[in-house]
């Protein structure tokens, strides 16, 4: 009995110690577990701060790169957009150049026949406010404000020109003697939309023969219009061999405040000039030693076309342009 009790107790102890070292040897198994996972974690959490900061140092050129991008898109865009507009304005150009040199018949009938309508039109206007209708006028106006609007828009001064055939008309009537029309010049002269067309006008009235309208253009300051208006509008009486006019130009020759009205000077002399005029030769002679290149080749063409008449004294002045 006791020998059995002895064995018992051997065997238990033994399986005691079994258990022990079985618990030892899944305690160390899992601390290597344990360690393995730990070391693949720092080791996966290094890559992702080493990922974090590759990535933070590519932002920037990525960014930059962007910016570039979208920066050459927008100057993409504006030239394609300057490209456009210029085209545009190419072909208005062109439109306007063509309808000036005849060369309308390649536009469709329809759309002569509408500018044909509206000339007509406008120099019906022209002929009511000669006859008295100065409402005419008001109407005028309104349609040169719509012309400057377009003059911005298409940046050509020709879009004015629709409006020539109403003050030609006046002009005209004006130069024959036409009280009323007159009337009508000097009420236009008064409305700004108007008023160089007006004072054209009456220039080219003045250049028929009408003493009553060379008035405002010989004395710009008193009717209150510019006195370059003045001097470029007395060119058709000059021409025609109006004695005042010819001397109000000529005293602009020698007035040195008044040099930006030289070139206007020499032009409106250059015929009166060649029909031997003495008050306008001494006036281009003067005119010639401008330092000025386009008042100076202007008066100097002047005075070779009375050198050309056979003038002694546009010849001496050609001779001796320094006047020693």
């Amino acid at each position: 009995m006791n020998r059995t009790t002895q064995q018992g107790s051997f065997s238990f102890r033994w399986l005691v110690a079994l258990l022990c070292v079985g618990a030892l040897i899944a305690l160390f198994v899992q601390w290597r577990v344990i360690s393995e996972l730990r070391r693949q974690n720092d080791s996966l959490r290094a890559e992702q701060r080493q990922l974090a900061a590759v990535t933070r140092d590519k932002t920037v050129p990525s960014t930059i790169a962007t910016a570039e991008l979208e920066q050459l898109r927008k100057d993409q865009r504006e030239l394609m957009r300057l490209r456009n507009e210029v085209r545009q304005l190419r072909e208005q150009v062109t439109a306007l150049k063509t309808t000036r040199t005849g060369g309308g018949a390649e536009k469709p009938a329809a759309a002569l026949d509408q500018a044909q309508s509206r000339a007509d039109a406008i120099r019906q206007l022209g002929v009511a406010a000669s006859t008295g209708d100065f409402s005419a006028l008001d109407k005028l106006a309104e349609l040169s404000d719509a012309a400057h609007a377009q003059f911005k828009t298409n940046h050509d001064a020709s879009v004015f020109a629709e409006l020539r055939p109403a003050f030609d008309v006046l002009s005209a009537e004006a130069g024959k003697g036409g009280d009323t029309a007159l009337q009508a010049l000097w009420k236009a002269m008064r409305m700004n939309s108007v008023q160089g067309f007006a004072i054209d006008a009456l220039g080219a009235a003045a250049g028929q023969g009408n003493d009553k309208a060379l008035e405002p253009l010989l004395d710009p300051d008193r009717y209150l219009i510019l006195r370059s208006s003045a001097v470029g509008a007395l060119k058709p009486a000059a021409d025609s061999g109006n004695v005042r006019a010819i001397q109000a130009l000529a005293a602009v020759a020698f007035e040195p405040d008044a040099k930006p009205l030289w070139f206007l000077a020499a032009e409106g002399l250059r015929k009166a000039a060649s029909s031997g005029n003495v008050a306008a030769i001494d006036a281009l002679t003067e005119l010639m030693r401008s330092d000025n290149d386009n008042v100076r080749r202007e008066a100097i063409a002047g005075l070779e076309a009375a050198a050309f008449n056979q003038s002694s004294r546009a010849q001496e002045a050609l001779r001796n342009p320094s006047g020693k």
